[in-house]
């Protein structure tokens, strides 16, 4: 069999050589590929670590309209606002005199600019509205700080004011509060030769708390005038006693005595009080009108929820004395025996 020269049969050399190139460039590829967003010094570092890629917006469709998100519709109710913080109340209170219920303020008295005026510790005693006497200290029971001030409201000493502080701490500091302030107006003078018995601490009730108690001079024709200010442990604060003329305090007894002196023609009155809780309640009292020859008209009269019910008249003092023991009233009061 002859064959054929001058033709070889193909070979797959160029297939492969196509099939080589086709490989390196997939590799290469690869390589440069995997090699984007790396640091050429550092290939385990990715540049792009903390770049954020925006979101693919999100277009509507044209058959889509957007719409706005329903507003609430405005009632007519009002909206709650925060309460206020509760403003401090006043930490003084005036007490009106008895003498005149008219003046029912300090400010009937003094003017702010006097006020301030009062508490100056310089005294003149040509000039008023300054301050007469000053008392301080320390109350075991109840555990308080005191500070007293007689005020001078005019010359002759016939009218004081009565200042009643008591505080948490002796001195002025940050954390000092005043626990009450109290003001009372006095319309009786001062008697120099008593001033050491001006100021009292007492305990009117007998029950362990301090008291205090203040004897001034005359007030008219009415003898000594004297004035008691209570604990009162219901209230843990202090509360007017009362205003007396010439009282005997017997806190033992729980009882009050006192001797009122009228003008001529007129009947003094002694009246018996009962000192209950921090109140002096009036019990019992007695009127003694002077007939002339050492003689007297009584007529006695007792007290039932402040009502006053006369049980004799026109009496004589052995008739008063089947209804009430005289013989005590005589060693408190100047009650006269015939």
């Amino acid at each position: 069999m002859k064959t054929k020269t001058g033709h070889k049969p193909k070979t797959l050399h160029t297939f492969k050589s196509n099939t080589r190139k086709v490989c390196c460039t997939l590799l290469v590829s690869c390589i440069l590929f995997s090699s984007c967003g790396k640091n050429a010094d550092n290939p385990d570092q990715d540049l792009t670590q903390g770049i954020t890629t925006a979101a693919p917006q999100k277009t509507l469709s044209p058959a889509i309209t957007p719409t706005k998100a329903p507003q609430p519709i405005p009632s007519d109710t009002p909206i709650p606002t925060p309460m206020p913080t509760p403003e401090p109340s006043p930490d003084w209170a005036f007490i009106p005199s008895t003498n005149e219920p008219d003046k029912t303020s300090l400010l009937d008295y003094l003017t702010p600019e006097e006020i301030n005026t009062v508490l100056s510790f310089s005294y003149d005693p040509d000039t008023i509205f300054q301050l007469f006497a000053r008392y301080r200290g320390w109350l075991k029971q109840p555990d308080c700080y005191y500070c007293i001030d007689l005020i001078q409201v005019d010359k002759p000493l016939c009218q004081m004011l009565v200042n009643i502080k008591i505080l948490s701490s002796a001195y002025s500091f940050e954390s000092s509060t005043v626990l009450q302030n109290l003001y009372y107006f006095v319309d009786a003078s001062i008697m120099a030769d008593s001033f050491d018995e001006l100021f009292q601490i007492t305990d009117f009730n007998n029950d362990g708390y301090k008291d205090f108690l203040f004897c001034f001079g005359p007030m008219g024709n009415s003898g000594r005038y004297s004035l008691g200010f209570i604990y009162d442990t219901a209230e843990c604060a202090y509360a007017l006693l009362g205003s007396f003329s010439s009282a005997t305090y017997l806190p033992e007894k729980l009882l009050i005595y006192e001797n009122i002196y009228a003008s001529m023609g007129y009947p003094d009155t002694y009246n018996k009080y009962i000192i209950s809780d921090a109140k002096a309640i009036l019990s019992e009292s007695i009127q003694a009108l002077y007939l002339g020859n050492e003689k007297h008209s009584y007529k006695y009269q007792k007290y039932i929820n402040g009502e006053a019910y006369t049980v004799l008249e026109n009496a004589s003092y052995e008739e008063i004395n089947r209804e009430t023991d005289l013989s005590e009233w005589a060693l408190y009061t100047d009650l006269p025996e015939q």
